[in-house]
């Protein structure tokens, strides 16, 4: 027969178990499932200004599910260009959008180096957990700037090293890199949220003009 006072501490360990099992689940559960409680989406958006009609690209845009998302928003007048480097996951996107009759959402080829996007052709461009890949930000950041109109909006979602620590403690982007990138680019920094959700922040510039692309695409 076990002791009470075993019994009690036992219990006591497992409760405590659960409640930083849950903790880690919450924390790291918007980075993967960022749609039904979070509204990410939704969130986005409205710190993009985005409107009915307006084109935006998601630049590194993964399966889909954001993009599918933001094309809801601006309708049909709109457009969402959604780049991706592996061809698989622009299949997933195909996939993805025709399942939801997102005939707005276009498929791009993305660039290591560049956003494959014609100069000045979107209103608002966001990249979410992307960033951090870029090996080189200031200039890619520049490519970036060169696809929004005079005006418009960039959104940066990252997490920072070691905010991912399944990663290793090297894997993320500082939210000062990004905000250095982006302001030699010509932006202003309008927000930042350390706290967009889960172990991400977010970073939200207003762009001017700056030069012409060439072989770009999506204008």
């Amino acid at each position: 027969m076990i002791d009470r006072p075993y019994l009690a501490a036992g219990l006591l360990l497992v409760a405590a178990g659960a409640t930083v099992s849950a903790a880690i689940a919450m924390h790291f559960a918007f980075f993967y499932l960022p749609f039904t409680w979070s509204r990410e989406p939704a969130r986005l958006v409205e710190a993009l200004a985005v409107q009915p009609g307006d084109r935006v690209a998601d630049i590194g845009a993964g399966d889909g599910s954001h993009a599918v998302a933001v094309a809801t928003i601006v309708g049909g007048r709109g457009e969402v260009l959604a780049t991706d480097l592996d061809a698989g996951r622009r299949r997933a996107i195909v996939d993805r959008a025709a399942r939801a009759h997102a005939a707005n959402v276009r498929v791009i080829a993305g660039a290591p180096d560049r956003t494959n996007l014609s100069d000045h052709c979107c209103d608002a461009i966001y990249m979410r957990t992307m960033f951090h890949h870029v090996t080189d930000p200031a200039a890619f950041a520049r490519d970036v700037v060169r696809s929004v109109k005079p005006g418009g909006r960039i959104a940066v979602i990252d997490f920072a090293p070691g905010r991912l620590w399944f990663h290793g403690r090297d894997h993320g982007v500082t939210p000062e890199t990004v905000t250095s990138a982006f302001t030699a680019a010509g932006c202003t920094l309008r927000l930042r949220d350390d706290h967009w959700g889960g172990p991400t922040f977010l970073l939200l510039f207003e762009c001017g003009d700056i030069g012409r692309p060439e072989d770009a695409i999506g204008g």
